[in-house]
């Protein structure tokens, strides 16, 4: 289970952070268009 537990933890360092910074782009992005249409 070791492995297992590394990828976890590899898992919630890097890909959460990378998912909030892509939620954050994503609606920027729609403020953007907004404004534009």
């Amino acid at each position: 289970p070791e492995p297992q537990l590394l990828l976890d933890v590899l898992l919630k360092k890097f890909f959460f952070p990378f998912n909030q910074s892509v939620v954050l782009l994503f609606s920027k992005l729609r403020l953007m268009v907004k404004k534009i249409l």
